[in-house]
């Protein structure tokens, strides 16, 4: 690796085995001294120009970190986020949304943490309610938080907290499609899973209880449907039913306000998709 331009390993199982082997290496004629010298100058050029060398000063004072958020740095994340927010398909020509059409929102939040009270969910809700909408946050910890009720040591508040939960989500699974639809006039998921070195495959998890995922999108027949990606591009083979989906590729403050803007037509959109976002399935896209 490092003869072949690698400067330095950043994870090592066992650094004594690994600096072995390099020496191995360099004794064997694998790696080069010229190489070696390279790397080690490289790196070493690098921390000198960050002052880690000045007897352990900070890298930054806070006076120079104050420039971080400032309008120059939010005037190029809008600019970024306006060429990254790609509208993958609207088959059912639903766009744009607006409160006076579809007052009612289903809003479901897809995310590694299941709380309501998550600043994306919040800022969501408070994002539609100021734009005129009626936002609903499903609840994606209804059925998973039965275990609490077999759990001894859980409270009589957290156990009554679960059952309240638990009834409503069965009733939504259990009732009628006219109920939904009296409810609501859209339904929006936004999903925010992040890809990472070492969590590229993500899947979304529908909470299934017995066999019926508790809150898959089975109402795109009776209601109008959109979905809405924060991170991983490749959620439309989860939902290739949904006729109304965006790749945003970013959950800040920028990227979520220009999404609603595009969403209400106050903003076009011009972003131009870098990956197939149906994974190979044509059918996906219509």
């Amino acid at each position: 690796c490092i003869e072949n331009g690698a400067d330095v390993f950043l994870f090592a199982r066992d650094l004594e085995s690994d600096f072995n082997l390099m020496l191995q290496g360099l004794e064997k004629g694998i790696l080069s001294k010229k190489r070696l010298d390279e790397a080690v100058i490289r790196i070493l050029g690098l921390k000198a120009s960050l002052g880690l060398h000045l007897d352990g000063k900070a890298l930054q004072s806070q006076s120079s970190l104050s420039i971080l958020g400032c309008p120059d740095h939010k005037r190029l994340a809008a600019q970024c986020a306006d060429k990254a927010i790609i509208l993958v398909k609207d088959t059912q020509r639903l766009l744009p949304v607006s409160p006076k059409k579809y007052p009612r929102i289903y809003l479901n939040v897809l995310e590694p943490n299941d709380s309501p009270n998550t600043w994306l969910k919040k800022k969501l809700l408070a994002k539609l309610r100021n734009m005129g909408f009626e936002p609903t946050l499903r609840d994606r910890r209804a059925l998973a938080g039965l275990s609490v009720l077999a759990d001894e040591g859980a409270s009589i508040f957290a156990k009554a907290a679960s059952i309240f939960r638990a009834r409503n989500s069965l009733k939504e699974l259990t009732g009628k499609p006219s109920d939904f639809t009296g409810n609501y006039d859209l339904a929006l998921y936004v999903a925010n899973f992040q890809p990472e070195s070492e969590n590229t495959v993500i899947r979304i998890d529908w909470k299934g209880f017995k066999g019926m995922g508790n809150d898959v999108p089975w109402f795109i027949s009776e209601i109008p449907t959109l979905f809405v990606s924060l991170g991983s591009p490749y959620h439309l083979q989860d939902v290739p039913m949904i006729k109304t989906f965006i790749n945003a590729y970013g959950a800040n403050d920028e990227t979520i306000d220009l999404v609603f803007e595009k969403l209400a037509g106050l903003s076009k959109f011009s972003g131009t998709s870098p990956v197939d976002p149906s994974c190979g399935r044509e059918d996906a896209l219509f």
